[in-house]
């Protein structure tokens, strides 16, 4: 009996070591994205943008852009958090809209081009484009602080 009590302490203890690395710790944020890919490559891009639109508005006018292509296909798509991924013609996407201040919304896109021939770039900016000229609204790019429209 006595080496079962040192036994459930450590036990306890090296739970909660490995519990507190699924938890936020003092000073950080804790996120429930569940996974964030991040693409490389000429026929892959990640792109954020700071769109003058809400970000239920942005959502509505991916969705748009998506049901518009008749070959397009929705493969995940979570309204409460604003994230959708679609197929079509051998690209995709995956897009999440979030709240950015008044009025604002910071949009994620992963861009994969597949064997389209197009750069991951063009997919993702071409994309940003209809979103922002279906909205009428401006936007600006966060990775590298240049801004568009």
């Amino acid at each position: 009996m006595k080496h079962l009590w040192p036994l459930s302490i450590s036990a306890i203890l090296a739970s909660a070591i490995f519990l507190s690395a699924c938890l936020g710790t003092p000073g950080t944020t804790v996120t429930n994205a569940g996974e964030v890919v991040y693409l490389a490559g000429p026929k892959k891009k990640t792109v954020t943008a700071t769109l003058q639109a809400l970000p239920d508005d942005v959502f509505d006018s991916i969705i748009r852009m998506i049901l518009d292509a008749e070959t397009a296909e929705v493969v995940q798509r979570n309204d409460v958090s604003r994230m959708i991924e679609a197929a079509w013609d051998g690209r995709s996407i995956n897009a999440q809209a979030t709240e950015f201040g008044d009025g604002e919304t910071l949009l994620f896109l992963w861009a994969d081009a597949g064997d389209t021939g197009l750069t991951g770039n063009e997919v993702a900016m071409s994309t940003l484009d209809l979103i922002s000229k279906d909205l009428n609204a401006s936007y600006k790019l966060v990775e590298n602080g240049s801004g568009k429209k």
